[in-house]
């Protein structure tokens, strides 16, 4: 427990390190080069940015704030490696201060819940340790002066035996918030990936941004979001649709009526529903994105 807690508060303090490392660093940064897109493979740094936000996503949406935190620092680390890089490639500054300051808004957001966690550890070890000094006191008065049996296990809460999935089916707004900033560092993915030359249009990273978006607006209620995310989900299809049909055109068939029924369940309004929408649309950019490997 102990191990846990220093664990945690470590990785805050190297966060807050990196926080305020990250704030300077885009401060009075020269003017990128043109230069046309496309004439490289994107660097490894981009792809670990993709990679842990993934990762990170997973690890919010099962609360393991802890996994978070050292995928947040990990992170900053490939941010501050590609920045140079994606300097000489034509990054626009615009782009780069959005990232950032969406990287610091979600960073704080981790941190806040890690520090939450390890108090609530905290005071979990606290309450259980008091449950078993209660236990032990009632088998005393029970037991008069023969006190010399087993040494009973310690108990465990209700909180603690709880199915592995309840988390994943509970979600506070202030979690829902954390998922919802860590889709929103996934926006700029797309925009470092078409800087280079990749087999993987971007448009379907977009696709599978603006799915993600729709799902936790849903879980929000925040139908105005979820409808403008939806129109731009559209929009992007358009112009994404002739390539997936020259790849595989019942996968194009697929994805467009996924679209089609999201649609239909985020004008009713119901969240459930689009959850269950949102989940088969992002299968079929997960098999659309297949089609480049």
């Amino acid at each position: 427990m102990k191990k846990y807690t220093l664990k945690v508060l470590s990785m805050i303090i190297i966060l807050l390190v990196c926080f305020s490392g990250s704030v300077g660093c885009q401060s009075k940064q020269p003017k990128p080069v043109p230069k046309e897109p496309g004439e490289d493979k994107p660097p490894q740094a981009v792809e670990e940015l993709e990679t842990l936000s993934e990762d990170l996503l997973k690890s919010v949406s099962k609360k393991e704030w802890s996994e978070s935190t050292d995928q947040i620092k990990s992170i900053h680390s490939q941010w501050n490696k590609f920045f140079a890089a994606g300097q000489k490639a034509g990054l626009p500054p615009e782009v780069a201060k959005s990232f950032t300051q969406d990287l610091n808004t979600l960073t704080t957001l981790v941190v806040n819940k890690a520090m939450e966690e390890s108090k609530k550890e905290i005071e979990l070890e606290h309450e259980k340790t008091e449950v078993q000094l209660q236990i032990q006191m009632d088998q005393g008065k029970n037991s008069g002066d023969d006190a010399g049996g087993q040494e009973p296990s310690p108990p465990k809460l209700p909180k603690e035996v709880l199915p592995d999935h309840y988390p994943v089916l509970t979600s506070s707004l202030s979690e829902l918030q954390v998922s919802e900033a860590v889709v929103e560092l996934t926006k700029h993915i797309p925009s470092f990936i078409g800087l280079y030359k990749s087999e993987l249009p971007p448009e379907v990273l977009k696709s599978k941004y603006y799915i993600r978006s729709i799902k936790i607006s849903a879980k929000q209620k925040n139908w105005e979001k979820a409808s403008i995310q939806l129109n731009k989900l559209k929009e992007t299809w358009t112009g994404l649709q002739p390539k997936i049909i020259k790849k595989k055109e019942d996968m194009a068939v697929q994805f467009n009526q996924s679209i089609v029924e999201l649609e239909e369940v985020t004008m009713q309004k119901n969240p459930t529903l689009a959850t269950v929408k949102s989940d088969i649309a992002l299968e079929n950019i997960h098999a659309m994105s297949k089609l480049y490997e």
